[in-house]
């Protein structure tokens, strides 16, 4: 079976600090508070990232502190 890729680009608005939105979804202590799921990884270019207990699994590509995050991910799924 041959999965297709695709490539999804998202634009949130969020009214919250750009410094609390970018470290609920990086740092795993708080994104597992956030969530109530276990988060790992290291907030690095090239480092994997697990969420959702390892239902989610993922590689930052670009990190911009407190300004972007670039990601590929994908589910257990």
């Amino acid at each position: 079976m041959i999965q297709e890729t695709v490539t999804l680009e998202q634009v949130v608005i969020i009214p919250a600090p750009r410094a609390k939105i970018y470290a609920t979804l990086t740092n795993p202590k708080i994104h597992t508070q956030f969530t109530g799921a276990e988060a790992t990884g290291e907030v690095k270019t090239g480092e994997v990232f697990i969420t959702w207990d390892g239902y989610v699994t993922g590689v930052y590509r670009e990190l911009v502190l407190n300004n972007k995050i670039v990601a590929d991910w994908s589910t257990s799924e």
